[in-house]
């Protein structure tokens, strides 16, 4: 069962994990690759990040669960840790978040768009995986957003929550979600 009530929890107090169904994604079987990671293996390293920066920062991480996902309740309790978790809440999740914690993600463009700080996460196994971790050093590089290794806890021990790069943003905004040169037309007459 998934809590999609509204959260009592004000956005100083809140992060957002993007969840991506990594490694269910039904992307993987449809192109025959195997998964960047085995669930037992991501998962904790997971639980072990979060259960870190929620004791370093005094902040609950709420996951976004990813639209497609299809976790039982004891799946998401054994994966995520018993955390809140919310499907098809993301834009309002994130609207109300501190920061954001994310892989690859096109909700990324939702941090972007509310100005929220993005922690990229990675993992040894994910790293080996070109184009999962590809995905993840272009958003590092497009919003200037630091990539985190969660294999090793040494990487967090003493986290600080990213900087937001507005000048990133703005143009990551330009180049992937608007268009300035048809700022004067309709969406109808755009999308015509």
């Amino acid at each position: 069962e998934i809590n999609n009530e509204s959260l009592d929890i004000n956005e100083e107090n809140k992060v957002v994990f993007l969840d991506t169904y990594l490694p269910f994604h039904p992307d993987y079987t449809m192109q025959k690759q195997r998964p960047p990671s085995e669930p037992e293996i991501y998962f904790s390293k997971l639980r072990a990040f979060f259960d870190s920066i929620e004791k370093q920062l005094s902040i609950k991480v709420i996951v976004a669960l990813h639209p497609r996902s299809s976790y039982s309740k004891a799946e998401l309790n054994a994966y995520f840790g018993n955390r809140t978790c919310q499907q098809n809440n993301t834009a309002q999740l994130i609207k109300d978040a501190k920061f954001i914690i994310s892989g690859p993600s096109t909700s990324i463009s939702f941090a972007i768009l509310f100005k929220k700080p993005i922690q990229l996460i990675t993992t040894d196994e994910i790293k080996t995986h070109n184009l999962e971790f590809g995905a993840t050093l272009s958003y590092s590089k497009e919003l200037n957003s630091p990539i985190i290794n969660i294999s090793n806890p040494e990487n967090y021990k003493q986290y600080s929550i990213p900087k937001i790069h507005t000048s990133n943003y703005d143009v990551y905004i330009e180049n992937y979600l608007s268009c300035s040169k048809e700022k004067d037309k309709l969406s109808t007459e755009i999308l015509i």
